[in-house]
């Protein structure tokens, strides 16, 4: 509640939405590729087959599926999750601190503001950001921890749409 009146008091209701454009421009358009590949993968599969698949055969293939699937969709959306956390973190980066310093001044304290990093306001939009990271960073840094989203994305995937399938052909 605390950090909820703080973000009212000082953005505005619209802070609550902060991240919400790159949000959408990640997870749209990985729904989008993640059914195609679902899809897709489910075609090539019954093209192969000569029988039915038991249901366990088939969960199987569901998660393999998932797997696969949720990789391409999450290496194709990386940018837009990269630009997401860059516009979040920019909150505390672009807002001016004050340091307290001690000095051997007779116990005196100095105060002074912290420079601001060159980093784009966190309400720049989001292409902003995207063109931010490319330039400081080149096309690379829009990928920065792909990876590590595949490895965690791929078993979430996989296991979601094979118990999705199991439950399906058990209700049946």
């Amino acid at each position: 509640i605390h950090e909820l009146r703080s973000i009212i008091q000082q953005e505005g209701s619209r802070g609550l939405y902060r991240g919400l454009a790159p949000t959408l421009w990640r997870d749209v358009p990985f729904s989008a590729v993640y059914w195609l590949c679902i899809e897709r993968f489910r075609e090539m599969w019954k093209e192969r087959e000569e029988e039915s698949p038991t249901p366990l055969h088939h969960t199987g293939q569901a998660f393999v599926n998932g797997a696969v699937a949720g990789m391409i969709a999450a290496c194709f959306t990386t940018p837009m999750d990269v630009v997401k956390t860059r516009q979040q973190q920019a909150v505390g980066a672009t807002t001016e601190r004050v340091a307290h310093h001690h000095c051997n001044h007779n116990g005196a304290e100095a105060y002074y503001k912290s420079p601001k990093p060159n980093v784009p306001h966190h309400t720049a939009g989001t292409f902003t950001f995207m063109r931010y990271i490319a330039k400081t960073e080149g096309l690379a840094g829009l990928w920065r921890g792909n990876q590590s989203r595949m490895i965690k994305v791929a078993p979430s995937c996989a296991i979601m749409i094979s118990s999705y399938e199991l439950g399906k052909r058990l209700l049946e």
